[in-house]
């Protein structure tokens, strides 16, 4: 199956928290806040997954308020890291955000993948 790369949806809560449950005891990985993750996500939050056929494999959600935004969750299936997936979604997610989000403050601009993806996998950030 081909990977595909979309919009996270609402009714994507059940499949994104069972991927947060799962990869909550790995070493790499900062536990993420579920209420947070469902409430956000319930409300519109933005959002991106990696789907590969039905299952989805990775997800990134953030939050915009006012001109600031942030990441809340990323979570990438252990099987499909170091695949560049990480960096797809987050490029994909960076899009959403609208350009007071993108430009406000350069010197606080989402890090790039890379480094984000090697500090943890499941991570949460405020600016």
């Amino acid at each position: 199956m081909a990977l595909i790369i979309r919009d996270l949806l609402t009714s994507d809560i059940g499949p994104a928290v069972r991927l947060l449950e799962e990869c909550r005891s790995l070493p790499d990985t900062k536990p993420a806040d579920i209420a947070q993750f469902v409430n956000d996500v319930s409300s519109s939050a933005p959002g991106v997954v990696a789907v590969d056929g039905e299952r989805i494999i990775g997800v990134i959600q953030a939050r915009i308020v006012s001109d600031d935004g942030w990441i809340n969750v990323v979570t990438i299936d252990p099987a499909w890291r170091h695949q560049g997936i990480g960096s797809k979604m987050l490029l994909r997610l960076e899009e959403k955000f609208p350009r007071c989000c993108r430009n406000h403050k350069p010197e606080k601009r989402l890090l790039s993948t890379v480094d984000f993806l090697r500090f943890t996998i499941s991570f949460c950030m405020k600016n």
